[in-house]
């Protein structure tokens, strides 16, 4: 099974730590960030993994090497000339990911125990263009979903801007846990080009086409966008006994 690992961010609400190293390569209990996402991937089976880099790639590059690649086939996207955020990423790396099977798509800046194989089980039990792993928490940007798990639109919580563009009677707001589970053939229906979120394209897409959510409310998850609450979240992973 395939793998993208999304670490091309440059990572400036971490700063100072990241003026000489890569978000990707910060380390949390003494692992670095990428590390605890190849390894869970690993658990659940991907053998093959690609790696899109910008901000001080060539540090990424030396760690996957200085590991031997952690047994895996992983190759790399060189974004340093342009930083293509995740949809534009995405499509660069499609020559690598292309196929018959749904890959996973992972963000490198968030440590999560969820289930990839029950998250797999579910994307082939509806066979969806996407799944989106999502959990009920607080945060600043929500993904809303219909009664039947189909994304619907997305919210801004603080500003209350809205985008719908599958309507529905209800819709649940959840987090999103920066996991997707994707069908090939999205590479077919992109009429974005260029850098682009590909959380806009999941919105526009999801008016002709399923896109689910799989929620999970019990698995373990930590972000580490802001350099004032990392050690805060790394005492929370100790608290907690983090495993896979």
């Amino acid at each position: 099974m395939k793998a993208m690992i999304l670490a091309a961010g440059i990572g400036s609400r971490l700063k100072p730590l990241t003026l000489h190293k890569p978000k990707a390569l910060i380390k949390i209990n003494h692992k670095p960030l990428i590390q605890y996402a190849i390894e869970h991937l690993m658990h659940y089976g991907v053998t093959e993994v690609i790696i899109n880099i910008h901000h001080l790639g060539e540090q990424i590059i030396e760690f996957i090497h200085q590991n031997n690649s952690f047994g895996l086939h992983i190759e790399f996207s060189d974004e340093s000339y342009k930083l293509l955020n995740t949809g534009g990423g995405l499509v660069k790396a499609a020559p690598f990911l292309q196929g018959h099977e749904p890959f996973f798509l992972y963000a490198s800046d968030v440590i999560t125990n969820i289930n990839l194989e029950e998250m797999m089980h579910f994307h082939n039990l509806y066979h969806p263009l996407a799944t989106l792993a999502v959990k009920n928490r607080q945060t600043s940007r929500s993904l809303l979903f219909d009664n039947e798990n189909r994304l619907c639109g997305w919210t801004n919580n603080q500003t209350k801007e809205t985008r719908i563009s599958r309507k529905a009677q209800n819709h649940t707001s959840l987090g999103f846990s920066g996991i997707h589970l994707i069908d090939p053939v999205i590479f077919d229906l992109f009429e974005e080009s260029g850098a682009f979120n590909i959380t806009d394209a999941y919105i526009r897409l999801a008016q002709d086409n399923t896109i689910m959510g799989f929620r999970d409310d019990n698995h373990l998850w930590f972000e580490f966008g802001r350099y004032e609450r990392i050690r805060q979240t790394e005492q929370e992973i100790i608290n907690k006994k983090f495993q896979l």
